[in-house]
């Protein structure tokens, strides 16, 4: 990408002024930037059809179906297979275009949004979309649905259809979000769909109305998608340019190194890596020597999120801010970022890093963690250049939480050992917290890493059984409700959220609140920095490094557009070369 837009600045100008058309889009300032009437900027309109792409994941999977808590689904069925009334432009964070929608209408004071169908919609069975299976899909996914679902849609007002042809959605007038989360919401097939084996979570597969549909799955192990000769929506504006390949295979891999050893042998055409220093050394391989790999990098204009170590507060001593502040302050984080990093990863400052935000609370905010004793207060908040004078810091304010040094090791108030067990899932990751480890292992505590498969991964994120572990928070340019299910204090207590550290704070619930509903620029910046400094100030994770750009090895045959999104690549319009 030529130019990087801040990607602050994207959120804010997109934010405020809420527009809506009769061509089936809704914008959050004055008319969305894609005017419907040809492909999308960062696509190739004349790209090939036909071929196979074959990419690879770490990890496994036990479920098809991604709407369901119980099991892990591969994230691929969301994007070919199933569909939401609208979709996203990647270059534009708070614009929603028609997707089975064809009409999108949202009322002057925004206590309702209306969704006509897309006449010509259908599921993989030809059976046609009506806004019946709109309503099915709201009411099962509101009442029994993943976590976020049942969070955003239990805000609804009331959901209402007259018709086959459309539905409306009574809104809360201070929930300025909700219309655009519910122009994405999934819809279900409501004759193919088993309610009751879905609240039992034993529907093992629930038919969608994408591009692509499921050919064949090995769980823990491959999934074949092919694309539909039927699909009804490969004729709309939105879509051309896209879903270019006739069969998407994702082969799934045990670790980091046989993933790209397949990668060198010519198993899998694309390889994200997500290591400076494997980038620059890695590719002195045959098929990259003789020019069928090639090496791109491609620039992002995605805010940092938060990726890092979380601490699981729930667990004594972690719920004390002296104790995590203290582990924060023993992270080597010079070490690792030129150890693993070659020195050109940067260490994430704050959750909004590769922005222009301010690490700067408001009054309000600044007043509010002031009262809380769950937040590290201000003068012990300093950075240290010197790692002695961290390591003599975090020793204090360990004595400080009751902690005690004896015979080298730090022991709990009941005279216990302090221990620590950090649960890692690939062996990248289990590199860096081992370096970690032993750092923390040096200054008295038994720390150690445990390294687990997939699903144990996924079953003990879940059920929040762990000390520590490491994980990665994105943010998208447009970020909003999707917080609280990230930070929000509800959410701590909820199985399957991803508030891992059980952070529970009226001082960040506020903040979030104030994010959803601000309605000028001012108010907005100052919501997102109040949440960034809130997370920094609970120190319930020790931050590791971001990017900025995305390192993308890939088959000389696949081609990508001339121009790359600002949210970054976009594998849905790559192609193979005849």
């Amino acid at each position: 990408m030529a130019i990087m837009i801040k990607s602050v600045t994207i959120s804010i100008l997109c934010l405020f002024v809420v527009t809506f058309s009769g061509h089936g889009q809704i914008a959050m300032i004055g008319s969305a930037q894609w005017d419907g009437e040809g492909p999308l900027s960062y696509v190739n309109e004349n790209a090939p059809k036909g071929g196979r792409f074959t990419m690879g994941h770490v990890g496994s999977f036990n479920s098809l179906n991604p709407f369901q808590i119980r099991g892990q689904s591969p994230y691929e069925l969301r994007v070919y297979v199933h569909e939401s009334l609208g979709t996203r432009s990647w270059d534009e964070p708070f614009s929603i275009y028609g997707q089975l929608a064809s009409d999108i209408s949202l009322s002057d004071d925004r206590s309702s949004i209306t969704f006509t169908i897309d006449p010509n919609a259908r599921f993989a069975d030809g059976q046609q979309v009506t806004a019946k299976d709109v309503l099915f899909s709201f009411e099962l996914l509101r009442d029994h649905g993943r976590p976020n679902h049942r969070s955003y849609y239990s805000k609804v007002v009331k959901a209402q259809s007259d018709n086959d042809a459309s539905i409306t959605f009574d809104l809360p007038k201070d929930n300025r979000e909700l219309a655009l989360i519910m122009a994405l919401m999934p819809v279900l097939p409501a004759h193919a769909t088993d309610r009751q084996a879905f609240i039992d979570g034993k529907l093992e597969r629930i038919m969608g109305s994408g591009p692509y549909q499921v050919a064949s799955a090995d769980f823990g192990r491959q999934l074949v998608l092919k694309r539909r000769d039927d699909y009804w929506g490969q004729q709309k504006n939105i879509n051309k340019g896209r879903f270019n390949f006739d069969e998407i295979i994702i082969d799934y891999y045990r670790d980091s190194n046989a993933l790209f050893e397949s990668f060198k042998a010519g198993l899998i055409d694309v390889y994200i890596d997500s290591d400076p220093l494997h980038w620059q050394q890695a590719y002195q391989f045959p098929a990259a020597n003789e020019g069928q790999i090639v090496q791109r990098e491609f620039s992002h204009g995605r805010p940092s999120g938060l990726e890092g170590m979380v601490l699981n507060s729930r667990i004594p001593p972690l719920d004390k801010w002296q104790v995590r502040r203290g582990l924060n302050l023993l992270f080597p984080a010079d070490e690792i970022g030129e150890a693993f990093f070659g020195g050109q990863r940067k260490h994430i400052d704050g959750y909004f890093s590769n922005t222009d935000l301010a690490m700067e609370a408001s009054q309000v905010m600044a007043n509010c963690m002031n009262k809380d004793p769950s937040f590290v207060p201000e003068k012990d908040m300093a950075e240290f250049t010197d790692p002695r004078r961290a390591k003599r810091k975090a020793f204090g304010l360990f004595q400080q939480a009751g902690l005690a040094l004896k015979d080298g090791r730090w022991r709990l108030p009941d005279g216990s050992v302090f221990r620590l067990e950090i649960m890692a899932k690939d062996a990248a990751s289990e590199r860096i917290l081992v370096t970690y480890a032993n750092a923390l292992t040096q200054s008295g505590i038994d720390a150690s890493v445990r390294l687990v498969d997939s699903s144990q991964f996924t079953d003990r994120m879940q059920g929040f059984s762990y000390d520590a572990t490491i994980w990665r928070w994105y943010v998208s340019l447009s970020p909003g409700n999707e917080q609280a299910y990230y930070w929000g204090s509800e959410a701590a207590d909820n199985e399957g959220s991803r508030n891992y550290a059980g952070l529970k704070s009226s001082c960040v619930d506020d903040a979030i609140a104030r994010l959803v509903d601000a309605t000028n620029e001012d108010m907005f910046t100052i919501a997102m920095q109040d949440l960034m400094v809130g997370l920094k100030r609970s120190q319930m994770v020790v931050p590791f490094f971001y990017d900025d750009r995305d390192r993308v090895a890939l088959n000389a045959g696949i081609g990508t557009p001339e121009r790359t999104s600002l949210y970054g690549i976009q594998m849905d319009s790559w192609w193979r070369d005849q």
